[in-house]
């Protein structure tokens, strides 16, 4: 049988594994936060929610004219199964900010099927009439049809 101070303590163990368990489970469920498209991190944000849900207008609505890119090249650009996405930084010079992401992307599943990898990509944007939009060509648009 238990002494009193090692009920309190497996009492005590035990709330603290479930806590852990709790907070566990809501950060895993939770939604990740929605960014204002009117500032820079939010622009990339809407850009690469658009690419990964094949939503094509709304993503080469977020390109400049100046990338020369177009809504034939999001339709034709190659886009993961899915892909984890964490802001790493962000600055703002006038009317110019770089935006740094780290994406992991997944495809396949089961046991041994599924592969990851991750890399960090930066979004350049200027300030175009008061909306944040990418120039050059931005993940995953790299060679778009000029012709």
């Amino acid at each position: 049988m238990l002494s009193r101070p090692n009920r309190v303590l497996v009492v005590v163990v035990g709330a603290v594994a479930m806590l852990a368990v709790i907070a566990a489970v809501v950060a895993v469920t939770r939604a990740p936060p929605t960014l204002d498209p009117a500032t820079p991190d939010g622009s990339v944000q809407t850009y690469l929610r658009a690419m990964l849900e094949g939503d094509t207008e709304t993503a080469a609505a977020r390109l400049s004219s100046s990338t020369g890119c177009d809504e034939d090249d999001v339709t034709s650009a190659f886009v993961t199964d899915s892909a984890r996405i964490v802001l790493v930084d962000s600055t703002v010079d006038g009317a110019t900010a770089i935006v740094t992401v780290e994406i992991t992307e997944s495809s396949g599943s089961g046991p041994f099927e599924g592969s990851e990898f991750s890399h960090e990509e930066r979004f350049t944007l200027r300030n175009e009439e008061g909306s944040w939009l990418l120039v050059d060509e931005p993940w995953p648009l790299y060679f778009c049809d000029r012709s």
